[in-house]
């Protein structure tokens, strides 16, 4: 029988951690890996993921695309998602921040009646 190395990536394989955690840190794409996380990284983690994919945070963090996602998962932040332009206006038409999906406050400019009759017209062209 032959035995599968738990320590895969970039196609290739590595007998142990310490071998695979070595190539980890000498690569300028996973430089970070393993690094702890302080709280500046993990508020930008935050604020970025609104707007990048996973993989495109992972390429900015120098991490694995699986230490993005558990990161994200401690944080209690969802991962982004990609979003087109008719959910966006979908959710400002019912009322919502299409990012955090609250709702807006009464007087937010995305509830004005003529906003929400445009974007409905959009919509449907």
């Amino acid at each position: 029988m032959i035995k599968e190395s738990p320590y895969k990536i970039d196609g290739l394989e590595f007998e142990t951690q310490e071998e695979y955690r070595e190539y980890l840190s000498k690569s300028n794409k996973y430089l970070n890996a393993y690094e702890p996380w302080t709280d500046e990284l993990d508020e930008e983690l935050k604020r970025l993921s609104i707007k990048l994919s996973t993989k495109e945070l992972a390429l900015h963090f120098c991490r694995r695309k699986e230490s993005i996602i558990s990161r994200l998962k401690k944080l209690d932040t969802v991962v982004n998602k990609k979003i087109n332009e008719k959910q966006v206006i979908n959710a400002i038409i019912n009322g919502c921040n299409p990012v955090t999906g609250e709702l807006f406050d009464e007087d937010s400019i995305w509830t004005h009646p003529k906003i929400k009759d445009d974007l409905k017209k959009w919509i449907k062209d």
